[in-house]
């Protein structure tokens, strides 16, 4: 009698052994990461953080206000900017589902939840690759690739963009999907893998929907789908289009948002290249430079030597030369579209990053490691003794090419020395178990080193983020609950704090802002350009009070403000809606912030406010040589200086302005011979407060340069009189609206317009997506200067509401709705059809 067989014997230890190789493919990334993060002190192993580059300034103050999507502010928010529509901007940084952890975690705990939050979707990465290699090749290389996978260089090179990485969990099921659609099968797992890529990031499921498009192309090419080419192209088509259409209602929204900010910047098309090529040969190897840390970056594309053996072995072994030519065609695709700057802006969304550039490198990395892995397929096969030295050879001589060229370090060309003798042991004794670990263990001990360099470039420090939310929260809440509608800014903390803290703000950081918006607030005296505003304690306070900022959180203030300890009240803030007697539609000119108020406070009063008073001076030059159009100055001796004197015409607050448009160049400001406490530079190059004066008081103000050189856009300076911009204000505020409800994307209250105000005035931005009404009938908007949200009025009492629904949003979900449906009737035809061929044999009787 026959001994039982092992399944039958022990079932549970058969699934628990298939079950290792899928846990060690997620484990082993995630344990590895977290002892690198252990050595270096992040949290919660230590005081330090990941909260370096734009993790530190964006990400970890969105996450802190992931909460708020829910039932709130999925649609608008008032903590960017004034105030603008929120779609766009968690459809960028918040979808993915991984951030629900960050609920579990109080605000000061963040440095933990993003440790961990990082930690999971490396797990998974390593995971959903694993899945997609062991259905395309089987055997044991599926886990080492995807330890690989998920500890890339660009994983960990790009990790302070944590939504990114939802990507490299998406493309390994999308890759399978299309595999499935080219086998013949069915194409539910590409159209819904396709669909969740999409909506965790848009921004990136549009680089997954362009290469899914390559990959498929390709795989017909390599011959995947012979017979069925034209059933194949329908399938891929349709659940192209459907996974597109599910999140229609998201991205029509999101593609209108952005014409108003990001999408209005110039294309920088041309022919020209990006690197010289041969720069690419010390990408390969691990040491590349860390991405965010210089604008010149190169791709990040390591992921280890063995997969280059590999990967050469593909195309060395025998066997059919189209599947050949077709995964060497996509490569050499996307090493172009690298090298050249036209199709590198495609991949971009047709815009030039700021930053981070090759945001798409991990596909070449997903290409060469699926490659590799039908490379290694069937090692144990026979290979002439040419064939198996010939692929780790040619990753000799790249690696000996890099080393000459200096771009690759010595640690790292003596790891990957190391590596290729393993992987030479492997090709020579295919069938020995030890070679076979020997290659996985030479392998993590190279992604291991890269990830110690990536983390010792990025270095780690501990994060602001707790102390700020201990020292400010409470202050937040409790001048908040004292009117919800009114603005408050942090003095120092960055320029997403009202995310953080949850309070209106005027500063904001993202990739989804109103140019428009920005452009008025610069006008006005704000810091900032295309991308950010920032805060500053020069600002004027009729700036202040325009718009609408009562309390300042730090720093210091003059003019009227109000000391409350380490808070300053404005108490010439103006409410969020007020009657005026005329708005402009025009849009404010750059660089004329004095003018700019005077202008916009005259108009709205009716009659000429005389708040600000201009100072019409011309420096005197020291130790500089001026240029022909005299802003730009060349330092030629010691002490050199522009030295302006100034006389008040009246007694208040004195201000300067600045323009400065090169980042590399400042000054420091000097008021009679002591530091201003200010410096000038392109990153805070709004308005400038140099103190109080008396009428007829003489001052001296002195720019001294950092640099070899000064460039300036121009100078103005005006004293701000405290009485009269107290009385403009009183009385704009008398005219304003009593806020009943206030919420994000709805406000609504009762307003008293006074005889001679005709128009209502507000200073939310003109998005659009904004519906007024007044006392129950909707009325047509308009635009103050270019910017501000307006409407016509009469005089009288009068129930004014505002609520906001982003622009495309209908649409969308139509569209939405109509390609659930779709799918639906798709699905249901699938499977009668499929009932219907399985029935079909049954009902055949045999003659």
């Amino acid at each position: 009698m026959n001994s039982p067989s092992l399944s039958s014997r022990h079932p549970t230890a058969l699934r628990l052994r298939r079950l290792c190789p899928v846990l060690s493919a997620a484990l082993v990334p995630v344990v590895l990461l977290a002892g690198l993060y252990a050595t270096r002190g992040v949290a919660p192993f230590g005081p330090n953080s990941l909260f370096f580059g734009d993790m530190d300034g964006q990400y970890s103050h969105f996450l802190a206000d992931f909460s708020e999507l829910f039932g709130r502010g999925l649609f608008y928010t008032w903590h960017k900017a004034l105030g603008g529509e929120a779609l766009s901007w968690a459809a960028y940084y918040l979808f993915s589902p991984f951030n629900f952890l960050v609920l579990l975690f109080p605000t000061a705990q963040m440095p933990t939840a993003v440790t961990l939050l990082t930690l999971a979707k490396a797990g998974c990465a390593g995971l959903s690759m694993n899945l997609f290699l062991r259905r395309r090749v089987g055997g044991w290389l599926p886990v080492p690739l995807s330890w690989a996978w998920a500890l890339s260089g660009y994983l960990l090179g790009f990790s302070q963009n944590i939504m990114w990485m939802d990507a490299l969990i998406a493309l390994p099921l999308i890759a399978w999907g299309i595999r499935r659609i080219l086998d013949g099968r069915s194409p539910w797992l590409y159209l819904l893998s396709l669909a969740a890529g999409i909506f965790c990031c848009y921004y990136i499921g549009w680089m997954l929907c362009l290469y899914s498009l390559l990959y498929f192309l390709f795989g017909l090419a390599g011959g995947s789908a012979a017979g069925h080419k034209g059933r194949a192209a329908g399938r891929f088509a349709l659940a192209s289009l459907l996974a597109g259409g599910l999140n229609a209602w998201m991205l029509l929204p999101v593609a209108k948002a952005l014409g108003q900010g990001k999408a209005q910047a110039a294309m920088e098309w041309g022919f020209s290249t990006n690197f010289s090529f041969p720069q690419l040969l010390g990408q390969l190897f691990a040491g590349a430079y860390p991405a965010g840390q210089d604008t010149n970056t190169l791709p990040l594309i390591f992921c280890g030597t063995l997969p280059l053996v590999l990967a050469a072995l593909f195309f060395l072994r025998p066997g059919p030369l189209r599947p050949k030519l077709a995964g060497g065609g996509l490569m050499v695709c996307l090493l172009c579209s690298f090298w050249l700057r036209a199709p590198d802006l495609v991949w971009h969304g047709f815009q030039s990053p700021s930053w981070f550039n090759y945001r798409y490198s991990f596909l070449f990395i997903f290409t060469l490691l699926e490659l590799a892995a039908l490379g290694g397929k069937g090692l144990a096969e026979h290979l002439s003794t040419i064939r198996r030295w010939a692929a780790p050879g040619l990753v000799a001589l790249l690696l000996a090419a890099g080393w000459w060229l200096e771009l690759v370090p010595g640690w790292a060309a003596a790891l990957a020395l190391c590596c290729l003798a393993a992987a030479v042991l492997l090709l020579t004794i295919p069938r020995r178990r030890a070679a076979a670990l020997l290659a996985a263990l030479c392998l993590t001990a190279e992604l291991a080193a890269n990830g110690w360099a990536a983390l010792e470039a990025f270095e780690p420090f501990p994060s602001t983020l707790p102390q700020l939310t201990e020292q400010w929260q409470a202050t937040v809440n409790e001048y908040s609950g004292q009117d919800p509608s009114a603005r408050m800014q942090l003095a120092e903390g960055g320029q997403n704090t009202p995310f953080l803290l949850n309070y209106n703000g005027l500063s904001h950081y993202s990739s989804s802002y109103s140019e428009a918006t920005y452009e008025l607030m610069r006008a006005l005296g704000c810091s900032g350009t295309s991308g950010w505003m920032s805060w500053a304690d020069g600002l004027t306070q009729s700036t202040a009070s325009l718009l609408g900022l009562r309390w300042q959180l730090g720093g210091t203030a003059s003019g009227q403000w109000q000391q409350q300890g380490d808070v300053w009240e404005n108490p010439c803030a103006l409410p969020l809606v007020t009657a005026a007697a005329g708005t402009d539609s025009a849009r404010l000119a750059l660089d004329r912030p004095f003018d700019n108020l005077n202008q916009v406070y005259n108009t709205l009063l009716g009659e000429d406010a005389a708040i600000l008073h201009s100072i019409e001076t011309e420096p005197s030059v020291q130790g500089m040589e001026a240029g022909a159009d005299g802003l730009h100055y060349t330092v030629t001796g010691e002490n050199a200086a522009l030295r302006f004197s100034l006389t008040a015409p009246v007694s208040g607050v004195l201000y300067a302005s600045f323009p400065v448009y090169d980042q590399y160049c400042g000054a420091d400001v000097l008021v009679d011979g002591e530091a201003a406490g200010q410096t000038l530079l392109q990153q805070s190059n709004g308005t400038l407060c140099l103190g109080s004066v008396q009428a007829g008081q003489t001052v001296t103000v002195e720019l001294h340069p950092q640099a070899d050189t000064l460039s300036l856009g121009g100078w103005s300076f005006a004293v701000e009189d405290s009485r009269a911009l107290a009385d403009a204000c009183a009385r704009l505020q008398q005219q304003g609206l009593q806020v009943e409800t206030f919420a994000p994307g709805l406000v609504r209250g009762t307003i008293q317009v006074p005889q001679g105000c005709t128009t209502l005035f507000t200073s939310i931005p003109a998005e659009p997506g904004w519906q007024m009404l007044v006392d129950g009938e909707p009325v047509s908007t308009g635009t103050g200067w270019g910017a501000l949200l307006t409407a016509q009025i009469t005089p009288g009492e009068h129930q004014v509401t505002l609520c906001f629904t982003p622009a495309g949003l209908k649409a969308g979900t139509a569209v939405s709705l109509c390609s659930l449906g779709a799918a639906a009737a798709w699905l249901t035809a699938r499977r009668l059809g499929h009932t219907a061929q399985k029935a079909r044999p049954r009902s055949q009787k045999p003659l």
